[in-house]
């Protein structure tokens, strides 16, 4: 991993400037919302990134955690964006509402989207909120 990382020079770029204080758990956010925006360089470095503090404090909750939900996110396929118009407008209310701050934060530091009679709850990060906004703009198998 290490060689094809240092062989890409953006993901390289990327890698370096990755704060050592960043918490694991914002880097696995980050890693999913690069994947959801089709970014595999950004993929790579913060793979590269949360791999190696794994290896360092392997005993530190967060750390394990961040990494769990990155192998969770990679072996995800991309979810497509093949689902209705109505259910494009909820994703795109969903991320709107989220970066306005309009949501309700629950007992168990989850949050809340009251849209259109609708209560979408996911966990309280970025990356969880752009999974959720992905996943209904993909829409429902039939």
């Amino acid at each position: 991993m290490i060689n094809e990382l240092m062989q890409n020079p953006k993901a390289r770029d990327i890698y370096i400037n990755i704060p050592a204080e960043t918490p694991p758990l914002i880097l696995a956010d980050n890693y999913i919302s690069a994947k959801l925006d089709d970014d595999p360089d950004k993929c790579l470095a913060i793979e590269a990134h949360l791999r190696q503090a794994a290896q360092l404090n392997f005993q530190k909750p967060d750390v394990l955690e961040a990494l769990k939900l990155m192998e969770k996110y990679k072996a995800m396929r991309k979810p497509g964006k093949g689902g209705s118009a109505d259910l494009k407008m909820l994703a795109r209310n969903i991320e709107e509402n989220y970066t306005l701050g309009w949501f309700k934060t629950l007992d168990d530091n989850r949050i809340e989207f009251p849209i259109d009679g609708l209560k979408i709850r996911c966990a309280n990060r970025p990356g969880a909120v752009a999974l959720v906004a992905a996943k209904y703009r993909r829409g429902y198998r039939r």
